[in-house]
């Protein structure tokens, strides 16, 4: 791992304590009229992912009112979809002990299901303890420090 990666994964593992693991897999593209395609590109991944967070945000802060809203936090990694890969994003969410997984996991995928980029390949694990965490933002930077993006992510810093 390259020394910008291994010190946005150090920064990142101190900063944010996931409870949530999902990967959005988007489509390749979307069908006008006429046979014209639009090609998903990272701009589009970036811009939908950081509508994504914020849907969830304002959700999240509507079904805990009166509990702290900082708790909630979300970092987004796009995958180029190298190969055979279709573009894809990692997220690492941290939503706290406010709101039961088996609720954050219903508002999620019913979210994801509104954007006419993301595919129904929607995966969300529930993470467990401080190994999950380092795995998860390790595995996130695979493809280099880039793949971090930060304006399609919301951090609550110490």
């Amino acid at each position: 791992m390259k020394t910008a990666s291994l010190q946005i994964g150090k920064w990142l593992n101190d900063e944010i304590r996931p409870n949530c693991f999902a990967t959005v897999t988007f489509k390749q593209c979307k069908h006008h009229g006429q046979g014209v395609r639009e090609w998903i590109n990272r701009d589009i991944a970036d811009n939908t992912c950081h509508e994504l967070m914020q849907r969830c945000v304002r959700k999240f802060k509507k079904r805990t009112m009166g509990s702290d809203p900082q708790k909630f936090q979300w970092v987004t990694f796009i995958e180029d979809g190298k190969g055979s890969k279709r573009l894809h994003a990692h997220l690492a969410i941290h939503t706290s002990d406010v709101i039961a997984y088996d609720e954050f996991s219903t508002m999620f995928r019913d979210l994801c299901h509104r954007f006419d980029w993301v595919d129904d390949r929607i995966d969300l694990q529930q993470l467990n303890d401080e190994e999950d965490h380092r795995r998860v933002i390790f595995y996130c930077l695979k493809e280099g420090g880039d793949a971090f993006r930060p304006n399609a992510s919301h951090l609550v810093l110490n």
